[in-house]
């Protein structure tokens, strides 16, 4: 006897997590998915890599729009058990901060950081100091959903997931050279570099593969009772720029080709970063994450594959 799939409504499908969560939700054979994009291209290319009946897609061209997603819980509201909100721009420069990237995130959706802590970054920060409006429309956007389900009474649970930089492959390696999302991209900038090239100091902090993120969007749905209004606060471990030189320089295929920097110049990096504290999201989650090095091989990898 069969068992009836589940429908998922997930909104910006052609992301670098949101190809990992339709991977891994078709994988289950346990759900149907509806995935938004913003054209019939993204929705071609996802449907020839999928290849999947399963998978069908909607059109919302503009995020900004409040009634973006009007249109698609018109025609498919009854059909939909779960919604995925992973839409939201993942760009830090603008013309328009507030209209490029805080509105569409908002209508669209030693210290030691655990699953309560918040980002402080105010409106006015996001608007006016550089690269902080993606931090703040981030913040602002998942606010908004847990004052929307405080207020109205929802009869659905809520469950927010909050990654780190995120690191790891693409769902398919044919995408890996052209759609590198910002953090995979610094580890891919590092396989482009020479012997003599140097090693920046620019980006460190905490991180998490992709695939690890996507899982903790579907485990939600496995055990709603277990994890409504929980907040899943993703991190594995930490990087800095030199952690994933030294990382890639592992890989016979890198190693005397790439640039090398200081070695070990990070091994003290969690000595110069805030403390991260998410034993209750990996006690929920119960399954244990990638490690740091394995994603940043398991990138270079499907890199090298694709490159082929």
């Amino acid at each position: 006897m069969s068992t009836k799939k589940q429908t998922v409504f997930l909104s910006g499908a052609s992301g670098f997590i949101a190809q990992q969560i339709v991977k891994q939700l078709l994988d289950s054979k346990k759900f149907k998915v509806i995935g938004s994009v913003r054209s019939e291209e993204k929705a071609n290319s996802l449907a020839e890599n999928f290849k999947s009946p399963d998978l069908s897609f909607v059109y919302v061209k503009e995020l900004a729009d409040p009634t973006a997603f009007d249109e698609a819980f018109k025609e498919h509201g009854f059909e939909i058990d779960y919604v995925i909100h992973s839409a939201s721009p993942v760009v830090f420069t603008a013309d328009d901060v507030e209209k490029e990237i805080i509105i569409p995130a908002k209508n669209g959706s030693n210290v030691v950081f655990s699953e309560s802590s918040w980002n402080p970054v105010t409106f006015e920060e996001g608007v006016n100091v550089d690269g902080c409006a993606y931090f703040y429309a981030k913040k602002s956007a998942e606010e908004l959903v847990w004052k929307l389900a405080k207020e109205n009474k929802v009869k659905f649970g809520v469950t927010s997931v909050c990654p780190s930089y995120v690191f790891g492959p693409q769902a398919f390696d044919v995408t890996a050279k052209k759609d590198v999302n910002f953090s995979a991209g610094i580890v891919t900038n590092y396989i482009k570099t020479t012997v003599n090239d140097s090693v920046g100091t620019g980006y460190y902090g905490f991180c998490i593969d992709v695939r690890d993120v996507a899982r903790a969007h579907i485990e939600p749905l496995l055990n709603s009772e277990k994890f409504n209004d929980q907040r899943l606060y993703m991190v594995t471990g930490t990087y800095g720029e030199q952690y994933i030189v030294d990382t890639l320089n592992t890989i016979p295929e890198l190693k005397g080709k790439i640039a090398v920097g200081t070695p070990h110049g990070d091994d003290d990096i969690q000595n110069r970063i805030a403390k991260c504290d998410n034993s209750k999201t990996r006690e929920l989650l119960g399954f244990e994450f990638i490690s740091v090095k394995q994603s940043i091989i398991d990138t270079a990898q499907q890199v090298l594959r694709a490159s082929k």
